[in-house]
């Protein structure tokens, strides 16, 4: 798919067809929507990789059956002109027979010059797997692996909001060069936890939650463990700070965020 700043375009990356939509930009150029062949059924535990370049902001959907993404491309800071970009969803063998469903925004500019905003619902039990560079990523809902690798671009910091009422007994590791972390979960969490800001502040407010562990002298980091957790959970920001904030209604408070 391919969109123009003011046009935002809606896709299902549960059954693909043809398509095709006329956008206004300045140009005045046709936008095409690619597609391909129809995706297999969705099951749970299907690995979803999503690529952006701007804020990623996903939603994990019990109800839903297929995953949905849309897209927006707008300027960074005093950029002027026409921007375009394109967004894609394909199904990408990963090796040893696993299937992932890859969605991926790319600007035709530079990641200085635009920003990719991308919004994607995905069904329960999915396995997360999202890269970024330059904006937001939040996670609302999830009940699975995450995996969150974040980043500056265009002046623009990569902090990562996540919020979940799942006791999330797997693997998660949300990591950013540039930014704050910040893990909101229920009381029923579960991990081994590791947080680490070497040039900010490690939090850890948990007060109703079963926690072993501490922090270290200097703040910068901690180490938990929750519930007698077993599976590893690595909150990590190079120059921010990182928050593990245990709360009765996670899912209650959306943090406030640029």
């Amino acid at each position: 798919m391919r969109f123009c700043r003011g046009l935002a375009i809606v896709g299902s990356a549960g059954v693909l067809g043809l398509g095709s939509a006329v956008g206004g930009c300045a140009s005045s150029k046709q936008l095409a929507i690619e597609t391909g062949a129809a995706a297999p059924p969705w099951a749970a535990g299907t690995v979803v990789v999503i690529e952006g370049g701007g804020d990623v902001v996903v939603w994990v959907d019990p109800a839903a059956s297929e995953v949905t993404y849309s897209g927006r491309v707008g300027p960074r800071g005093s950029e002027r002109g026409d921007l375009l970009a394109t967004a894609s969803a394909e199904w990408r063998a990963l090796g040893g027979g696993t299937q992932a469903m890859v969605i991926a925004a790319r600007p035709e500019q530079s990641w200085d010059a635009a920003r990719v905003t991308l919004n994607v619902t995905v069904p329960s039990g999915a396995e997360l797997n999202i890269t970024n560079q330059g904006g937001v990523v939040e996670v609302n809902g999830a009940d699975g692996p995450l995996t969150v690798v974040n980043g500056p671009a265009g002046g623009e910091d990569g902090s990562i909001y996540v919020r979940t009422a799942d006791a999330m007994a797997h693997e998660v590791s949300l990591t950013t060069t540039r930014g704050n972390v910040n893990y909101q979960v229920r009381t029923n969490i579960t991990g081994s936890f590791d947080l680490r800001a070497p040039n900010g502040s490690a939090i850890v407010s948990a007060p109703l939650t079963r926690m072993t562990g501490g922090g270290s002298p200097d703040g910068k980091a901690a180490a938990m463990v929750a519930n007698q957790g077993t599976n590893r959970v690595v909150l990590r920001s190079d120059d921010g700070n990182v928050l593990l904030r245990v709360m009765s209604d996670p899912m209650s408070y959306r943090t406030a965020h640029p």
